[in-house]
Formats: C-alpha cells, structure tokens, sequence
C-alpha cells in the first residue's frame, strides 16, 4: 500500500515539473551557457546575464558592456560582484591586466580581504609589470 502511494507520488510530481522551464538564474547558476543564450533572446534579460554569454562566446566588447551596466545598476550586489568577477576573468584573457587590477580593486574595496580576489592581484600585478599581453594570431615557426 505504501509503495503504491509513493510510486503515485513520485509520477504526480514527474507530471507536474515536465512543463517547468529552468529560470534564468538557474542557467546561470548551473553554466548551462548554451540555454541560457535562447533563454536570453526569449526575454528581456539582465545586463549580467547578457554579459556572460557573451563572454562565453568570445564576443569581449559586448560582454564589457554588459558586466559595466551590471556592475553600475547595484555597486554592491551580488550580482555586480559576479559581473566584476567575470569581467576580470575576461580581461585576463584578453591580455588587459591594468583593467584586471583596477577591478580588483575596487572589488576589494566591497570585499576586504577576500582571499580569491587577493590572491588575483597578486597574480596580475605580476602579470601587469610585462605589460599588456597581445591577442593576435600567433605564427608558426620556422625552422632555418
């Protein structure tokens, strides 16, 4: 009796959560980029959103813009941190290690002594003394 009142259970709620479409936090928490890029066409998406699909896809000055008007909705929301976050992700990649430390920064200032966000600068400052890294396309070499 108990297993058939489970089992109708268990098919009542697989029934009720087929039509459930995953929110766009959900996407997000869960990197499930490619879903949350047909999410964001769907619907008027948040900058932070927008932005981290574009930084998924290697579209730099679109994602910048996005993770900027996160960031400048709410300085000090969780969602502006995540935005700081990946655009410091995203200048590292891009060889933008002064605009990196200036992020850090400012991240810093929110949130003192976070170690991730310390341990960062560190990394960058050194990374910031050889000067901007280049992003071009690279040339093979050649043998003499």
């Amino acid at each position: 009796m108990i297993k058939t009142i489970l089992a109708g259970v268990l098919v009542f709620l697989a029934i009720a959560t087929v039509g459930d479409k995953p929110t766009l936090k959900q996407l997000y928490d869960q990197h499930h980029w490619f879903e949350l890029r047909d999410a964001n066409r769907d619907q008027d998406a948040p900058p932070l959103y927008r932005g981290a699909v574009a930084s998924t896809f290697n579209h730099a000055k679109e994602a910048e813009k996005y993770f900027n008007e996160a960031i400048n909705l709410d300085p000090k929301s969780d969602g502006a941190s995540d935005a700081r976050d990946m655009l410091t992700d995203l200048y590292g990649r891009t060889g933008r290690y002064q605009d990196a430390l200036r992020l850090l920064d400012d991240s810093l200032k929110i949130h003192r002594g976070r170690a991730d966000l310390v341990n960062a600068r560190v990394l960058f400052a050194a990374w910031a003394k050889h000067g901007e890294g280049r992003q071009g396309a690279s040339r093979p070499n050649k043998r003499l």
